[in-house]
């Protein structure tokens, strides 16, 4: 038997995940009480909905960023891979994350405006710091929102703005 028992049971609330576990139920008071904060932040969010033309001039505002040109390698994969469902309505966006004076990670943003798609990749460089990297796609969910119809169908836009709080 480890150090946390025989089962482990990853857990995460707001942006901080910690391991917990144990047969012997040594963590389940705690892992109990993150289950409990999270639930009651989902039922109290603000359910704001903003439009994608709305959250790309954030990005653009908020990171000073451009979107990818159309000739872009990584704008041309993931417009081929969107456009099978019809017109395509995309903005890519390479955001650098930073650690004090270095780079941490490269966040590549897609927003496709038709179906207010939103979606992240993420690489990490040689200072590795996932806070950091979370912290900026909570924020981005965050503006994005979702709205009652959203919350209603448990769609993928809800989904998102739950699993960041």
């Amino acid at each position: 038997m480890g150090i946390f028992g025989k089962k482990k049971v990853n857990v995460t609330v707001h942006g901080y995940q910690s391991t917990l576990g144990g047969a012997d139920g040594r963590y389940e008071k705690q892992a109990r009480m993150n289950r409990k904060i999270a639930k009651k932040k989902i039922r109290s969010l603000a359910l704001v909905p903003r439009t994608a033309a709305e959250l790309a001039e954030f990005i653009e505002r908020t990171y000073h960023v451009e979107p990818l040109p159309e000739t872009d390698e990584l704008f041309v994969e993931a417009k081929e891979k969107l456009s099978a469902d019809g017109p395509v309505d995309l903005k890519v966006y390479n955001i650098v994350v930073m650690q004090g004076s270095q780079s941490a990670a490269w966040l590549t943003v897609y927003l496709e405006a038709t179906r207010n798609y939103l979606a992240f990749n993420r690489i990490h460089l040689e200072c590795e710091d996932d806070y950091s990297v979370d912290r900026v796609i909570a924020e981005i969910v965050n503006y994005f929102g979702a709205s009652k119809e959203d919350k209603k169908a448990k769609n993928e836009r809800y989904k998102q703005l739950c699993s960041v709080q």
